[in-house]
């Protein structure tokens, strides 16, 4: 089984959404990970070592910022970061605690934080199934 820390060391760190709820009152899609509220600028920590497989953006504006997608150590498990502003790359093989980005400046600053077993990068960027 492996171990994650909270990816957050922010003052802030109340949840404002839950897996499984409902992510939109405009869908009934449920939230894949947790919202964690934080400040534009907070940095954004690794939860537990791993290589950078994926970063983008979430649309074609940017407007809702970016993510990035790690594939841990032990290839089991997947995590991804939305809502951030990367400083990582594709390859780059972090320790658990490192910097991973920063918050996005967007109208609702947060880390979306989903952790995935079993699935690499085909849904890792999703906030609603």
């Amino acid at each position: 089984m492996e171990s994650f820390f909270w990816p957050l060391k922010s003052t802030s760190k109340k949840i404002t959404q839950h897996f499984g709820s409902i992510w939109s009152a405009n869908s009934s899609k449920k939230h894949t990970g947790v919202d964690i509220s934080a400040a534009p600028g907070d940095a954004v920590y690794a939860a537990t070592a791993g290589i950078v497989t994926k970063t983008g953006s979430l649309d074609t504006t940017g407007a809702w910022a970016k993510y990035a997608v790690f594939e841990h150590d032990t290839k089991d498990y997947c995590t991804s970061y939305l809502h951030i502003e990367p400083k990582v790359v594709v390859g780059q093989k972090l320790n658990a605690g490192d910097i991973v980005g920063v918050i996005a400046n967007i109208s609702a600053p947060h880390c979306h934080f989903n952790v995935w077993k079993g699935v690499r990068d085909d849904k890792v960027t999703q906030r609603g199934a």
